[in-house]
């Protein structure tokens, strides 16, 4: 009996117990961990994206292996599944065992589209599948005319540089590979804690000024939220917000309008907040902690997280939902509101100070601040001699088994009962002793719903349910081809009305019974001349058409 099928389409599944909400779900084996590294979300066809990689031999027939993910947000059903293979038929340059990167291109409505992903260093390589059916379009590697391949890249999606002990931001022109404006900055704590770990970019429709919002994590414990607005190619430092968190933080995404900040963070391996703030003043931030579990630390590693609408899609790995321990890493999505109400924690927001920074030049008046020295840079590009080259041997093709682990039974159920057909039956058959074997035969027992978990088991018995004597024999066949019993005795003492029961039960949960009766009539004494005799023993073979 299937336990439950994960992120497929559950609606002939009717007798197993399936996850009864679309979030959360997970993918994952028993032989080794997986996890989800990166997410991406297409508006036009409520989809998700997620990948990573298993290393779990029930999961994947390669180990360990990358992994992609297409799902139906409103179903958290998988629109379909691939695990990345390599050195098929040629050994590859680069073996894809991880994607730390993905991200749709060029959506439509209609589902059209492409998919880019890059597998993580020290196997770094480039990706572009068909959005439609997940199936590859091509695969690269970076070659270096005199280092040879490039393997050791990290793609964030995003162009990220320093200069000395200064975080930079550099806005680079695609077309000639030109830098346009390198941004510097740098804090009060020093550098052995800067990290920029997010950079979102958004457009301001009324006036074509662009604005950019970026999180700089200053100290293990702070996070740091940076504005930046670009007029006519000149790009401004214009506000900072921060507040101070519990532990070592890590920013997930950030978005804004003109109202608000909006964010969501993960402290390290623990709980993942998701807040706002308003944009205008200090105030304090909103915090949602989000979770799978009561447990709050070493069950929850959080890798990749979306703002949708006010929304938290976080992805990543876990090793416990609600009160169920798993022995190895199970890769989740969850999405926050939803309507499961399974989650055995309760969300409950906590508030923290924000504070807001306008002035970023540091002096006697201001005193310490935390971001300092805000200045334009002129940087130019370097040059390498870098070729995109085939990546042989690569394939990619279904998981071969996604259904391995389940959901805590408080979040599964089984689907709407469907109706059972009893096939047609005469009330009486009549058999003399001694003469031709009678054979009823019946067709099978039928359901409403089509069901890929249903098999049928027949049980056959006097009404009493007391076992059927040893002149009557029932045979269950192969289903679709019916059931049968068979009469034949020579012992005129068996001469009696037998009732006869028979039940079907469908994958051990409904059953339905129908009735009939067998008639064993006397042996006719050798000096009785029955005239019927021979019209009775050509109709003894009895089959019931529908």
């Amino acid at each position: 009996m299937l336990k439950r099928n994960l992120l497929v389409n559950s609606t002939d599944i009717c007798f197993s117990s399936i996850p009864v909400y679309q979030s959360p779900q997970i993918l994952g084996g028993m032989q080794g961990m997986t996890q989800f590294n990166c997410l991406d979300y297409d508006a036009n066809n409520k989809q998700y994206l997620v990948a990573g990689t298993s290393q779990s031999s029930d999961i994947v027939n390669q180990t360990p292996s990358g992994i992609v993910v297409q799902i139906d947000q409103n179903t958290g059903v998988a629109t379909w599944n691939r695990q990345i293979k390599y050195n098929v038929g040629v050994t590859s340059q680069i073996q894809p065992t991880s994607i730390s990167y993905c991200t749709y291109q060029e959506t439509s409505p209609s589902g059209g589209g492409y998919i880019i992903i890059i597998s993580e260093s020290p196997n770094y390589s480039i990706s572009v599948l068909l959005k439609s059916n997940g199936n590859l379009i091509q695969s690269w590697y970076e070659y270096d005319t005199t280092q040879g391949v490039k393997s050791q890249r990290s793609a964030i999606g995003a162009k990220l540089s320093s200069s000395g002990n200064k975080l930079s931001i550099t806005k680079i022109k695609v077309a000639d590979g030109t830098s346009q404006f390198t941004l510097t900055i740098s804090n009060s704590d020093g550098p052995a804690t800067q990290t920029i770990s997010r950079i979102n970019y958004f457009q301001e429709a009324l006036t074509g000024q662009d604005e950019r919002t970026v999180k700089l994590r200053s100290s293990a414990q702070d996070i740091v939220l940076i504005y930046i607005q670009e007029i006519l190619g000149i790009a401004t430092l214009q506000k900072s917000w921060y507040f101070t968190t519990t532990a070592k933080s890590n920013c997930l995404d950030v978005a804004i309008d003109a109202a608000s900040v909006y964010t969501i963070f993960n402290i390290q391996n623990s709980l993942v907040y998701g807040g706002s703030f308003l944009t205008s003043l200090s105030s304090s931030i909103s915090l949602l902690p989000l979770r799978l579990s009561t447990l709050k630390t070493q069950t929850l590693f959080t890798q990749s997280a979306k703002l949708v609408a006010q929304r938290y899609i976080m992805v990543g790995s876990t090793t416990q939902i609600n009160n169920q321990v798993y022995d190895k890493k199970q890769a989740f999505i969850y999405e926050y509101p939803n309507s499961n109400i399974n989650l055995e924690y309760v969300v409950s927001s906590v508030n923290a100070p924000v504070q807001v920074q306008t002035i970023f030049v540091q002096s006697i008046l201001t005193g310490t601040l935390k971001i300092v020295n805000g200045q334009l840079l002129t940087l130019q590009p370097s040059n390498e001699a870098i070729q995109l080259k085939t990546l042989q041997g690569i394939s990619l093709e279904q998981l071969q088994n996604i259904n391995v682990s389940q959901l805590p039974s408080t979040m599964l159920a089984k689907q709407n009962q469907g109706i059972i057909t009893n096939p047609p039956v005469q009330s009486i058959y009549t058999y003399r002793v001694n003469e031709t074997k009678l054979k009823i035969q019946l067709q099978d027992f039928t359901y409403s719903k089509t069901c890929i978990d249903a098999y049928w088991e027949y049980k056959a018995s006097l009404q009493e349910d007391s076992n059927l004597p040893s002149f009557i024999k029932f045979t269950q066949n192969n289903y679709d081809q019916g059931s049968q019993f068979e009469i034949y005795t020579q012992d005129n003492q068996t001469a009696n009305t037998y009732q006869i029961k028979l039940k079907a039960t469908i994958t051990k949960s409904f059953s339905s019974t129908i009735f009939f009766s067998i008639i064993i009539n006397p042996l006719i004494p050798n000096n009785y001349t029955n005239t019927n005799s021979s019209n009775n023993n050509t109709n003894n073979n009895s089959t019931l058409q529908q």
